[in-house]
């Protein structure tokens, strides 16, 4: 074989070699990058429960008459605490 023959081969295994190594890496990179938001996701999705729970703590009836009880101060009706007016005319609510 002539000698550039071979110079061009070996150069040319050389590239093939580096592409190689350069796909592999990419390869496993990739599978870190997506093991990571795998991993982010999964974290969101625990997140995305625990606020969930929570929301439905919160919109709890009970939760809601302790808070308004201890925290406010507030009773509960009692016959004859509750006054009723007579409603505005129609008119006279539409004047302003």
């Amino acid at each position: 074989m002539k000698k550039k023959t071979v110079v061009t081969l070996i150069l040319f295994g050389s590239f093939t070699l580096f592409l190689l190594v350069w796909q592999h890496l990419q390869a496993v990179w990739v599978g870190y990058e997506l093991q990571s938001l795998l991993e982010a996701m999964e974290r969101q999705r625990n997140l995305n429960a625990y606020l969930q729970l929570e929301l439905q703590r919160l919109h709890s009836p009970l939760r809601i008459e302790q808070v308004a009880r201890g925290k406010l101060g507030l009773v509960s009706v009692t016959q004859g605490t509750v006054i009723e007016l007579d409603p505005l005319p129609l008119t006279y609510a539409y004047k302003n």
